[in-house]
């Protein structure tokens, strides 16, 4: 996320929280995640979040526990009764996707071109796909689509339907270029777990749902 207005994410905010409660400030910089992988390699970048299911080489690195559980929700048009149980339920149809997001469920539909796919650079190109009929399904986690669409007072012609449960279900989580952070993570974990059973997480939650 960007630091407009000083809004980080869920997983951003709620690691400056936790951070401060162990006695460390926190920096955030807004980054190209390529630039990102540079200057952690380079030693002058401490963390980033990700998933470890996205992250192609952990070597070297340390991370804490998960923070947040996203998943890829279908999305659709004007149609709560359509049920979309498999991933492999999309095989032949056109899907809207998040430009440089990976999707395991369906990387061998991409691969084989058994899913049209349009690559979207932005959450509202995505919408827009869905909404003009431009491709017959989106993928986004519910809670980041709701947010983006309130955030940006977005309003469509037709209403958009989220497909439940998602699939490819992961944890946001921080990941810290180097091993010497192995104290810091042990005592983070704690104060996370501690941090979750509190006000401050939820109110955290209720700022982006």
């Amino acid at each position: 996320m960007s630091d407009k207005d000083g809004q980080y994410g869920i997983v951003g905010e709620t690691f400056i929280a936790v951070s401060k409660s162990i006695g460390h400030q926190v920096d955030i910089l807004v980054l190209p995640g390529k630039r990102i992988r540079y200057r952690g390699k380079l030693g002058k970048l401490d963390a980033t979040s990700n998933a470890l299911e996205w992250e192609t080489d952990t070597a070297g690195m340390i991370w804490t526990d998960g923070i947040i559980r996203v998943s890829a929700n279908v999305v659709v048009i004007d149609a709560p009764h359509i049920e979309i149980i498999a991933p492999d339920e999309l095989r032949g149809k056109s899907v809207a996707l998040m430009r440089d997001y990976i999707y395991p469920s369906l990387e061998s539909m991409i691969k084989d071109k058994s899913i049209l796919v349009a690559r979207a650079p932005k959450f509202e190109s995505l919408f827009r796909m869905i909404v003009s009929q431009r491709v017959d399904y989106g993928v986004l986690d519910q809670n980041v689509a709701k947010w983006v669409i309130r955030e940006n007072k977005m309003a469509f012609a037709r209403s958009l339907h989220f497909i439940t449960p998602g699939f490819d279900e992961v944890e946001f989580r921080i990941l810290l270029f180097s091993k010497k952070w192995t104290p810091f993570v042990g005592k983070f974990n704690l104060a996370l777990a501690k941090f979750k059973t509190s006000g401050g997480f939820q109110k955290i939650l209720d700022k982006y749902r």
